[in-house]
């Protein structure tokens, strides 16, 4: 049965009981094209969500801005960011030719989101990043607070201040505790594919335990798993964190692990799980993102039996 998800996503999707349906649903949804429809998404947002790898094959998160247009799609299997992704030389990213990737374009404004993955493409544009898509695909509006960006009158020329730790500072900790939305980076490692996602919750659904230890309870979503199959094959992930007030990015590499926690809800009949990570290693990025973002209102999603 020939299927567009790997070993670990299959097995979430077994232990969940949704994988016959899954298949279907993923096979007809999961394209390895970019579709107009997602093209005309792309070309018109001013910024993106990015994972890529380092020299030692982590994933880290971070993203990529620029004027509306500043991703093209020249043909339905080539995406193209003309902008640097935030912070890449700090973390050594790895841009080369044949180099994994993933994005997850969001539109905070309506809630719309959809995410690609491919390899890097040889590239003699400076500063380009182009994309041989390997899946592209819709993801719903669940979890995503509505916020307005208004841009910059004018782009600063600048690289981001950089902070290396090894330990959340109370700064952080508040910023975490605080955090309405977060952005995740994972890998499959054995197929070289990376996967970038959003996960959203009511303020202070991010718990830190302790100085390197944070944890949440993981929401029902469209039941793909791509970013807890990784975690199966592969714990090491990257968060980020946006402050939405500074422009300050909190960017994190560590290790994952899940434990199921029973049902989602009382009207869930689909397990629950719990995302608890362990930091490694991260940089904070200050005066790294450009724009004002206001928020506007949360998610219909989160309802009271979501904690």
């Amino acid at each position: 049965m020939t299927t567009v998800f790997h070993h670990g996503e299959l097995l979430m999707q077994t232990e969940s009981g949704v994988k016959d349906r899954i298949h279907k649903l993923g096979n007809a949804m999961i394209r390895d094209h970019v579709i107009d429809q997602h093209k005309e998404f792309f070309e018109m947002l001013p910024y993106v969500f990015v994972a890529l790898q380092d020299s030692e094959g982590r994933p880290w998160l971070s993203m990529a801005q620029g004027d509306p247009g500043f991703i093209t799609s020249p043909n339905q299997t080539t995406l193209n960011i003309n902008g640097k992704v935030i912070g890449s030389d700090a973390l050594s990213l790895q841009t080369g030719e044949d180099k994994p990737i993933g994005i997850v374009g969001l539109d905070l404004s309506t809630r719309r989101r959809n995410r690609l993955n491919g390899n890097l493409k040889a590239n003699d544009q400076d500063g380009c990043l182009s994309i041989a898509v390997s899946h592209s695909f819709g993801n719903c509006p669940k979890y995503i607070q509505l916020r307005n960006f208004e841009p910059s009158s004018s782009r600063i020329d600048r690289e981001p201040k950089v902070d290396n730790f090894t330990e959340f500072s109370e700064f952080d900790i508040d910023l975490i505790s605080k955090a309405d939305t977060l952005f995740i980076a994972s890998s499959d490692k054995a197929n070289g594919n990376l996967d970038a996602n959003h996960r959203g919750g009511k303020p202070g659904f991010v718990r830190v335990e302790n100085q390197t230890q944070l944890w949440f309870n993981d929401y029902p979503g469209n039941n793909f798993f791509q970013t807890f199959g990784n975690i199966h094959n592969y714990p090491t992930v990257g968060l980020m964190f946006l402050n939405f007030e500074s422009g300050e990015l909190l960017l994190m590499s560590g290790q994952a692990h899940l434990v199921k926690t029973g049902k989602a809800s009382h009207n869930d009949k689909f397990l629950a799980r719990r995302f608890n990570f362990t930091l490694d290693t991260g940089v904070r990025l200050k005066h790294a993102v450009e724009g004002n973002w206001s928020f506007e209102e949360m998610s219909p999603f989160l309802n009271n039996d979501l904690d």
